[in-house]
């Protein structure tokens, strides 16, 4: 038996509980959940900029969704570039 890795399970919660409605927002995946936290977070998909993360907590805000990424390996630069009060993980 092996383990499955980060970005398998994700895809696989993702085909389970999908979002209401998916969009890219540059290098986000933003995620319209209608409910529930984990299904409402954001992805970063790529290389991304400081610029990319205000521009994607503007389309959750839009959403009327708080600022919520999910966090995974991939996103650990992201991690590094969130500012103080902004995007939770």
């Amino acid at each position: 038996m092996s383990l499955v890795s980060g970005r398998e399970l994700y895809d696989v919660i993702d085909a389970t509980w999908p979002a209401a409605a998916t969009s890219d927002c540059g290098p986000f995946r933003i995620r319209d959940g209608k409910a529930g936290q984990r299904v409402s977070a954001a992805t970063v998909q790529g290389a991304f900029e400081t610029a990319d993360i205000a521009a994607a907590e503007d389309a959750m805000r839009a959403l009327g969704q708080v600022s919520l990424s999910r966090y995974a390996r991939a996103m650990r630069r992201l991690t590094g570039r969130l500012r103080r009060g902004a995007m939770r993980l």
